[in-house]
């Protein structure tokens, strides 16, 4: 049985392709909402199509500016720099209301050019080396009431208890198409799976309680300094500050190989609750 895809291309006026999100790829906080991670990943394929291959994307930042129905979308790519070691791409989604065409979402994408000059040993101040996933259970985190969404697609294995580690760690494996056919590549995965900081690092099991604060993040920005080597990835939580109304989480990307880049995000507070998940084997209180 193939992997579910995320999107559904679809012709539109004018020649153009639009992208008509499936049922793997709505949101946990909305069913009639496409989810975050999701459209990341759409936008890292909007800006790999543009970024020269002799490039490699070091920095993908996501603005989600808006909650993005369940209709097609359509994507537009521009660069906006060219040079001869780097290169800046901007990638959008977009949606119509009504007469309006409204932009949902934007990637800005800074590309540069790898080459042989050594840049030093490495430094890294928040070593975590994760576990093996294979070594963990299985956690699924399936919507409540059986309905299908993103998290329906996606393995999960925490490192520990959710909520309760002061370094928070998940391994996740999206085997998820991001159109029929096209796998989801590394730049697409590992933005996809970025967005998971927000509710690794925001997570405490008091906020499951009515009127307690959720968080939802704005934005995504992920600095890679190579490619992923397979399908599973692990976030781990590093930082969260804030007390304004948002806080600011910043998180290590790893892989089997050990790291592999580092994520940041903005996550607005508010009252709204995302949709019950069906709580793990054993964490029946979660």
């Amino acid at each position: 049985m193939s992997a579910p895809a995320l999107f559904l291309p679809q012709p539109g006026d004018d020649g153009r392709t639009l992208f008509a999100p499936a049922d793997c790829a709505r949101s946990v906080w909305s069913l009639d909402l496409v989810h975050g991670a999701a459209m990341a990943a759409l936008l890292a394929r909007g800006v790999e199509g543009a970024v020269r291959p002799e490039l490699r994307v070091a920095r993908l930042t996501i603005d989600l500016m808006r909650p993005a129905p369940m209709q097609p979308l359509e994507a537009r790519t521009t660069v906006v720099r060219e040079g001869r070691r780097i290169q800046v791409v901007q990638s959008g989604l977009f949606t119509t209301r009504g007469d309006e065409t409204v932009e949902l979402a934007r990637a800005t994408a800074l590309a540069l050019r790898p080459s042989d000059l050594r840049a030093g040993e490495p430094l890294d101040i928040n070593a975590a080396r994760p576990p093996d996933p294979e070594s963990l259970p299985r956690r699924p985190a399936n919507m409540a009431g059986g309905a299908e969404a993103y998290h329906s697609t996606v393995e999960w294995r925490p490192v520990g208890e959710w909520g309760a580690s002061p370094r928070p760690m998940l391994w996740i494996r999206n085997p998820a198409q991001i159109v029929p056919g096209e796998p989801l590549s590394p730049l697409a995965r590992a933005v996809a799976t970025a967005d998971s900081l927000s509710p690794l690092a925001n997570w405490e099991p008091s906020r499951r309680r009515e009127g307690a604060v959720s968080f939802i993040n704005a934005d995504i920005t992920l600095y890679l300094h190579r490619e992923s080597a397979d399908e599973w990835l692990c976030v781990v939580a590093t930082s969260r500050q804030g007390d304004v109304g948002f806080v600011v989480c910043e998180g290590a990307l790893y892989d089997r190989r050990g790291p592999l880049g580092r994520i940041a995000l903005a996550s607005l507070a508010q009252t709204a609750q995302p949709l019950g998940l069906a709580p793990p084997p054993g964490e029946g209180g979660r």
